[in-house]
């Protein structure tokens, strides 16, 4: 459970990964998506079938993807709280890295209903959610966007270790509303991950490439190609 965790967290595009762990399953409310929209569960066949920059992807179930996403919702509750009961002391102090560390956890795509797909090997994932309006997906990445742009790099030290993270935004590109690079390093061991955000209407797929050794060109493809054909089969499980 913790590297599917791990992987969709990073998917995400929340940033405490290797703190926390997984924590309880207590239920949340989720936020209902737009009328007309699919099942989530449909999405399900999409992702058995498509492949991200040559992985193949599993999907989780519905159910899988609920707890996940509770999971991550819980284990935020860490850093939302101002108390700070966790003891994490974040370097440089009072920059805009802690503030995007706990507003990670505060993004309202936590609440919608979502489904997970992984690859095996844990080198690519992929996340659809589905916001209540296009307006809320539009709010959401533009929130997301200010975060990033206001922390470029820190070290978090908890009780469970150290972990420093460094975030840049990727070149601009088209077909990434948001996007960026995330190195995180724990125990001199480093994870580089590249993330891309692609809205389609009440929609947004959240994508992730693990260690990838394709140049940035190489992975806006990648990016786009899955997009693309996703929502090409998205489409038309729409009703009016």
């Amino acid at each position: 459970m913790k590297r599917q965790l791990i992987s969709m967290i990073a998917a995400a595009g929340l940033v405490t990964l290797s703190l926390t762990g997984c924590a309880s399953d207590q239920s949340k409310v989720d936020a209902k998506p737009a009328p007309g929209s699919p099942d989530i569960g449909a999405t399900a066949a999409i992702f058995a079938d498509l492949k991200l920059a040559g992985h193949s992807l599993t999907p989780f179930n519905e159910d899988e993807s609920t707890q996940l996403r509770q999971q991550v919702d819980l284990a935020g509750d860490q850093v939302r709280d101002l108390r700070n009961p966790a003891g994490l002391k974040f370097e440089p102090a009072g920059s805009g890295c802690q503030a995007m560390m706990r507003n990670s956890f505060n993004l309202p795509l936590l609440h919608w209903p979502s489904l997970a797909a992984q690859a095996p090997d844990g080198k690519a994932a992929a996340q659809v959610f589905l916001a209540p309006s296009e307006q809320d997906v539009r709010s959401m990445i533009n929130d997301l966007n200010t975060m990033i742009r206001n922390c470029e790099e820190v070290t978090v030290s908890a009780p469970t270790g150290t972990v420093k993270m460094t975030l840049k935004f990727n070149d601009p590109v088209v077909t990434c509303t948001s996007g960026y690079r995330q190195t995180v390093t724990r125990d001199r061991v480093s994870q580089t991950l590249d993330v891309c955000y692609v809205p389609y209407g009440n929609a947004v797929l959240a994508l992730s490439l693990v260690d990838s050794t394709d140049t940035a060109q190489g992975m806006a493809q990648d990016f786009e190609d899955f997009s693309s054909r996703f929502y090409a089969r998205l489409a038309p499980l729409y009703t009016e």
